[in-house]
């Protein structure tokens, strides 16, 4: 099918536009009825005893927030010791732990102290490390005895030899004199 244009209807002239307002009549102002006329000292009055009310709450919740900040104040210190206290608790747990693994290892009470670790395991693997460390090696055993001096004779090229007394003499005398008047 074939669409068949449309024409557009011819516009029509616009109507005059009129320069004179439409007619209405002026409403006559509203006087006041003095039976429906409010008491401004009355509403004054309910007003003044609102504001009081509200100035009141307000004073009580004033007093409630002053308590809750104390409140809030005192459970922050409190959550702090306690964060200090778990803290010196662990602290302790993690000693004790070392001690004792020490104590069942063999190892110095001395030496527990340098025992790494967070587990019980791990500071049984330290300990062991830490005797493995400890136990004299087996060059040490031969040494053990009666320590050798070592002595040098007086023949020895290598030995020192005695110092010449006019020598030092004569080096005394020549050196400047500090300190002397």
């Amino acid at each position: 099918m074939a669409e068949e244009p449309t024409q557009a209807a011819p516009a029509q002239p616009a109507a005059p536009a009129s320069t004179t307002p439409p007619a209405t009549p002026a409403a006559p102002p509203a006087q006041p009825d003095k039976g429906t006329e409010p008491d401004w000292k009355a509403e004054a009055e309910k007003a003044k005893a609102d504001v009081e009310k509200w100035k009141s709450m307000s004073r009580k919740h004033e007093e409630q927030a002053k308590a809750n900040a104390g409140t809030a104040a005192q459970a922050k210190t409190l959550e702090e010791r306690l964060a200090e206290l778990e803290k010196t608790n662990a602290d302790a747990e993690a000693r004790a732990t070392r001690a004792e693994v020490a104590s069942e290892k063999g190892l110095p009470a001395k030496l527990a102290r340098f025992l790494q670790g967070t587990t019980r395991e791990e500071l049984e693997a330290s300990a062991d490390e830490l005797l493995a460390e400890l136990k004299p090696k087996a060059a040490d055993t031969a040494s053990k005895g009666k320590p050798k001096e070592a002595l040098r004779p007086g023949a020895v090229p290598n030995a020192e030899a005695t110092p010449n007394y006019d020598e030092i003499a004569a080096r005394i005398a020549k050196a400047p004199a500090f300190g002397r008047r």
